[in-house]
This record gives structure tokens, sequence and C-alpha cells, in this order.
């Protein structure tokens, strides 16, 4: 397989959504964004609805935030600000991931909050009369996100704020996305690693404030891998001074042999990338800060183990398995039945893949049946592994639009 393919990616969704929550409690927020992902537009849809049970004066509504962890864990923050009593629906496979950080995070703020099966699905209800508390402890060992989500729904706060932040040297990195998005909004705040306290916001600016969201790096990394089994690919609205941990996904595809380059002009940053042919690595892949990248990088890296008679090494984020699928594994099955020899060192999360003598039989000789696990990454990864020639069937690939709304658009030229 392979395509041509020139114009834009579709907005971060990871800012977007941090974006969303902000212009909810600054209404002189203005946002410029390219977004269908379907976390975005629940989001949306949600905050539409949340604003309407204000006027209303309604304080009991249900909430349908679908399979988004980010949505659900922003919004349930932003709904614990206030008073009222505020019921959210999950899906079934959003109920399976693990909550109970963000549920000890909510009851350090005063919010008297539970989550109870109902078929196949979980309800939240949160009963709150705001944040009763100025001081919570994050531990970012799991995830970033309940610390950007106390960070985003403290922002018009008239009192100081403070968190502590446990286990940081752990994050993936993207609590720099909230950071830098409330430097650019002018919110005042200190940042000492272990301790990040929010300056009270004393009157609310008229004046607007726009904020233009470039593409999402993780979907831009994903389409790049595509160059190495042949596509053209040029990208019109790329943000290189983006917090996303995942522009760092370029430097990595570089030294697997991309080859690209940037063009500025007065109004955007285009990339354009030529089928590029993967190269041997002197080096281990570290995705510590990376577990979006881990499928697309870990199936490129398994083609340079084979292409070259290598091992390839990478170094994994311990937050691989708490995402919608467990990822590490599914990857070690996945490449494991490709006939690859794979070792993991839990000690030291790094991953080691190599060819066998038996790879290229079962790559031309095998038609593999795989779960998708409603997992949009692995959905990438599968169709990834097809442009290199694998035989591979796979279900749910409508998940992918989770986060990436018009990725088979592209790939199917």
């Amino acid at each position: 397989m392979n395509f041509n393919y020139s114009g834009k990616i579709e907005s971060s969704k990871s800012i977007v959504n941090r974006a969303l929550i902000l212009q909810a409690l600054l209404p002189n927020l203005n946002l410029e964004y390219l977004s269908h992902a379907e976390d975005v537009l629940s989001l949306e849809n949600c905050l539409k609805n949340f604003h309407e049970t204000k006027t209303k004066k309604s304080h009991d509504y249900l909430f349908d935030v679908g399979s988004g962890g980010t949505t659900f864990r922003f919004f349930s923050l932003f709904l614990s600000r206030h008073p009222g009593v505020w019921i959210i629906k999950m899906s079934e496979q959003l109920s399976k991931r693990p909550h109970q950080d963000l549920l000890e995070v909510l009851r350090q703020l005063g919010v008297d909050v539970e989550i109870t099966q109902k078929n196949h699905e979980a309800i939240m209800t949160i009963k709150t009369q705001g944040w009763l508390k100025n001081f919570c402890k994050v531990d970012l060992s799991r995830s970033s996100q309940f610390l950007s989500g106390i960070l985003l729904s403290a922002v018009d706060l008239k009192k100081v704020f403070e968190i502590e932040c446990l286990n940081r040297n752990s994050s993936s990195g993207y609590e720099t996305i909230t950071l830098d998005l409330l430097r650019k909004i002018g919110i005042s705040f200190k940042d000492h690693s272990d301790q990040i306290t929010i300056q009270p916001l004393l009157k609310l600016d008229q004046e607007k404030i726009n904020l233009k969201i470039g593409a999402d790096w993780s979907s831009v990394i994903s389409i790049l891998c595509f160059c190495f089994s042949g596509s053209n690919i040029q990208i019109t609205n790329i943000d290189l001074e983006s917090k996303e941990p995942d522009l760092h996904g370029l430097e990595y595809l570089k030294s697997m042999g991309l080859v690209f380059q940037i063009d500025k002009d007065i109004n955007s940053i285009s990339l354009k990338a030529k089928p590029s042919v993967l190269k041997p690595l002197n080096q281990t892949i570290n995705l510590e800060k990376n577990p979006d990248l881990f499928p697309m990088l870990s199936a490129l890296a398994s083609q340079i183990a084979l292409n070259h008679n290598c091992e390839v090494m990478l170094k994994y984020p311990e937050q691989l398995i708490y995402k919608e699928s467990d990822r590490l594994n599914a990857m070690i099955n996945i490449l494991t039945s490709l006939g690859f020899e794979i070792s993991n060192d839990k000690s030291t999360n790094l991953l080691k893949i190599k060819s066998s003598n038996k790879c290229n039989f079962i790559k031309l000789n095998t038609e593999f049946e795989f779960k998708s696990e409603s997992d949009h990454r692995l959905v990438m990864c599968f169709e990834l592994l097809k442009s290199f020639g694998y035989d591979i069937s796979y279900n749910h690939p409508e998940c992918v639009k989770k986060s990436f709304n018009n990725f088979f658009e592209i790939i199917n030229g």
C-alpha cells in the first residue's frame, strides 16, 4: 500500500480538549481548530449540554462521554467545580479502565463521587458543592491527565490553589501541554516540579484571546510511518512549537531513515516527506514519554529487524498498560505471531525485537486475524503492517475515529 496525500491533519485532540475546558471557564478565549475526532465531539456536546442545564437552572443531568478517557477525566473534574448532582455515563470499554486515581482526587477536593455498573456500562454520580479544598495531591505515575484536569478547572478560582505532584519524574510529560496553554492565555502559576501553585484570577479580562491549534503530532507521526512503504506525504498545518511529546517522534523517524523537509511561509508550516527506506538503528528508541507512538514505532522496529537481520530495542512507558488496551502485551502478542523473537525486561522497561529465520515465510504464507480491542492505535498499526505486505484482518476499524476521523480516507488515497 502506498498513497499520495497533501493537506491538513486534524488538530491535536490533546490540546483541543484542554482548550475546550478553558473556553468553558474563560468566555474571552476564541479557539481555531479542525477536529472531528469522537473524543472532541463528545466533549463539545457535554459542555454544550452543561451550559444548557445552567441556563435552565437544572442540577441533575446525564452526560454521555462514550469511550473517551480524556473527555471523562477533564469533564468530571470540570463538573465537580459546579454545585449540583451530575451523572456521567461511560461506555463498556471506558468502564473497564482504572479510575481509582480520579476518584481519590475528587474526594480530596471534598466531592462526593461513586461509580456503579449498569448493564455493560458504568455510571459516575457526582454530588458537589464545588471544591471545598484549595490543596490536593496527584500521583502522575499512571497518567498526567488528573493533574491537567485540575489545572484546567482551577483557572478561574478566586484563591490560591496548590497541587502536590507525586512521581512526576515518571509522567509521560503531557502536563507540559496544559502548562503551556495556561501561559499562552495569561494564567499565573508557579511550577516547582513537585508542587504547582495557581494564582487567583482576580478579574476576567474581556479582551479576546485567539488560540490556533495545529495538527495532532501523534496523527502526523502515524501517517509519516507509511513513507517507509512508499507514500508521498505533505502536511500543511504542523506546529513546530507544540509542547506535545509526540513531536519528538519526528526525530525517531529521521533516525530510522525518513527523508523530509520543512517549508515555512507566512501563514503556515508544512512538512513534506518522501518514500523512504528503513535503515538499521544504532540506538534504543526511547518512548518513555510517548505511549501513543508505541504501536506504530514498534511495528516499524520489527521491519528494521526483518530487513537488516538485527535486534531493535525500544524503551517503553509504564502507562502503556493503562491505555484503551494493554498496548504493551498486545504488541508483544502481535509481533510474536508474525514470527519475531521478543524479549521484555520489565525491570528496565526495555523491549527487544529480533528477526527469526521463519519471519519471511510466515509473512508470505500466513493470514492473520487479530482483535483490535477497540484501540485506535492498534487499528493504525494493523494498517501499517498491511502496507508492508502482511495479510491481516481485524475487528472494529471504526474505532479509529476516536482520535483520527479521516485516517482511512487518507491512506486509501
